[in-house]
């Protein structure tokens, strides 16, 4: 493998990972789990230097695999999707900064699940509250049992 090859391949794993990182940031306010995504790219880009004469097609394989982890890895629900069906039921605090809590309640390691949830701090009944929006389901939770039973529709 020429090294124009090997630095086109690099070139495509960096703006790849930008693009990534750069979505997740914006779309997903950072929720996303990419702790295989940064395994497999790293994996390929060692598998690059260190193995001499490894063949193309290899690295096409490794970047489909690569792409179905991003697919799997992206979560369903975006920050802007949450905030919408919670203002469905309650009014949301308006806030400067996009806020999300850490996923501390996620059973076991699955690295398709999110890393963290969404938080939305809403008014109701004249108190503000604390609504964790899960991004890969939506489900909505709170410690306030009547703020939890309101968003969810009962």
């Amino acid at each position: 493998m020429t090294k124009s090859i090997k630095f086109s391949l690099v070139a495509v794993y960096v703006l790849v990972a930008l693009v990534v990182y750069m979505f997740d940031s914006v779309v997903f306010t950072g929720t996303t789990n990419l702790t295989l995504f940064n395994i497999l790219t790293v994996i390929s880009l060692l598998y690059l230097f260190w193995l001499k004469d490894m063949d193309q097609w290899r690295y096409g394989v490794m970047g489909m695999a690569l792409a179905i982890v991003i697919v799997l890895s992206f979560q369903n629900v975006s920050y802007e999707d949450a905030k919408a069906s919670v203002e469905k039921y309650v009014e949301v605090v308006n806030t400067e900064e996009k806020e999300v809590t850490p996923a501390t309640r996620e059973a076991g390691w699955n690295p398709f699940k999110p890393n963290w949830f969404y938080v939305f701090q809403v008014s109701l009944n004249g108190q503000q509250q604390e609504v964790i929006v899960h991004p890969r389901t939506g489900e909505f939770s709170s410690p306030d049992d009547e703020l939890t039973e309101i968003l969810r529709g009962k």
